[in-house]
């Protein structure tokens, strides 16, 4: 099995440690035959701190869906999408006919399997506003915490890039703090709400906070990935193409993208 995971932007070389921190944790619970292969972003941007901006954002989405139709040519067999912000995602759903993730919407799912509420916890707070309105476009409201469902630890940037290398224990007190006041307003279920924080978290061994499971989003999405593999090489589907992911021709597709150049 053969996984494209697309990176958000283009890192190169300094994106390299993130990468192996990445693929070793994948490791851990991948299947021993699964390969996942980093992929970052030919086009687009290129400054993590543009990644802020939501315009940026939404124009990157672009970039990142015509990176990935390409996947499926390539003889990989599912998308993960590897921002929680789950950019271009039904967009990729509808195009590509392999199955394809996001971060956000698995990990919500599955908290809704662990626990009967839960908590996002995201990097900054001007992200909020669009993480809670994932909740809504996926229809969680009722499963998220009553009292601000989402709410954000401002981690110092240098922080958690030298967590990626090494120390993350600054970053990981940072966000126990936040966790414990979403636990005691509610929250049975913690989830990390940043695709940049998560391995960073995961790697100090963050996996509870009084009690309450953390969950790390791309290791949840790359098994549920895994599974829609498997039921798609069984010949059964994987998403509906009535109404919201009609699917395109392929034709069709590449007569766009050619407009599109």
């Amino acid at each position: 099995m053969k996984i494209w995971n697309q990176l958000p932007m283009r890192r190169g070389e300094q994106g390299q440690p993130l990468y192996k921190l990445l693929e070793a944790q994948y490791n851990l619970v991948k299947r021993h035959e699964t390969e996942v292969v980093m992929k970052d972003l030919p086009t687009g941007i290129r400054n993590v701190e543009w990644l802020d901006y939501y315009g940026f954002r939404f124009l990157n989405g672009g970039q990142l869906l015509k990176n990935v139709l390409v996947a499926e040519k390539e003889g990989f067999d599912g998308v993960l999408i590897d921002c929680f912000g789950d950019p271009a995602l039904g967009g990729a759903r509808q195009l590509l006919k392999i199955p394809v993730v996001g971060l956000a919407e698995s990990s919500l799912h599955l908290a809704c399997h662990m626990g009967r509420s839960f908590a996002i916890i995201t990097d900054r707070t001007h992200w909020i506003p669009e993480v809670e309105e994932l909740i809504t476009a996926y229809g969680m409201e009722s499963r998220a915490i009553r009292q601000n469902p989402v709410r954000a630890g401002n981690f110092p940037r240098e922080e958690v890039m030298r967590g990626i290398t090494g120390d993350g224990g600054s970053v990981a007190e940072r966000f126990k703090e936040i966790a414990i006041r979403c636990v005691e307003d509610g929250a049975e279920v913690l989830v990390v709400g940043c695709a940049l924080i998560s391995p960073v978290l995961f790697r100090a061994g963050l996996t509870e906070v009084n009690g309450a499971a953390v969950i790390h989003p791309h290791l949840i999405s790359l098994k549920l990935l895994e599974a829609l593999v498997d039921l798609h090489k069984a010949g059964l589907p994987v998403v509906s193409r009535k109404s919201s992911y009609l699917s395109a021709s392929s034709g069709e597709i590449g007569e766009l993208l050619a407009s599109l150049a």
